[in-house]
């Protein structure tokens, strides 16, 4: 296999975390205006026209647009953190037996997330195919935590190879 066309093992398979949460409202800092200001009319004749923006408050700018988080967040004492895990297959070859095993890292511990039947349950994945699981970990210990994502898997040249990634909580 030349250098051109030779695939990084860490590049066949990407794994990515979203967490799930109740969906919000995007909100940018209400701009208001005086209705005596010179200006009023025009920028409340623009806030009209802007499907998006609230009618809820007048002279405002607060929209009703709905958004994903750019980040995990905090995560409290006592809260069950969810997130979805996506494995998916970047490559141009099915790779077989892919097992995700999922951890959560603490300060004091390491908790298995997996359950003996996703450990048992052996998927093939063919070229950009993935597959999603659901996780979720009621948080009982303060401090830092990491979700630790491993996925082993056996590539066309019968190969066992193995993805790791860590991904921190606040």
């Amino acid at each position: 296999m030349s250098i051109a066309t030779e695939v990084k093992t860490s590049e066949l398979l990407a794994v990515r975390v979203m967490r799930l949460s109740k969906p919000a409202l995007y909100q940018s800092a209400p701009v208001y205006c005086e209705p005596s200001d010179l200006y009023s009319s025009a920028f409340i004749t623009g806030q009209s026209l802007d499907g998006s923006l609230s009618n809820s408050i007048p002279n405002s700018s607060l929209s009703n647009i709905l958004v994903l988080p750019y980040s995990f967040g905090k995560v409290f004492l006592g809260e069950t953190f969810s997130s979805i895990v996506s494995i998916h297959n970047q490559s141009e070859q099915t790779l077989r037996d892919c097992i995700l095993k999922t951890d959560i890292q603490t300060v004091t511990q390491r908790i298995s997330l997996s359950t003996a039947e996703n450990l048992e349950d052996k998927q093939d994945l063919v070229p950009d195919q993935n597959v999603c699981r659901i996780l979720q970990h009621e948080v009982k210990e303060l401090g830092s935590h990491s979700l630790v994502c491993t996925v082993t898997y056996i590539d066309a040249n019968e190969e066992k190879s193995s993805v790791k990634k860590v991904f921190k909580l606040q």
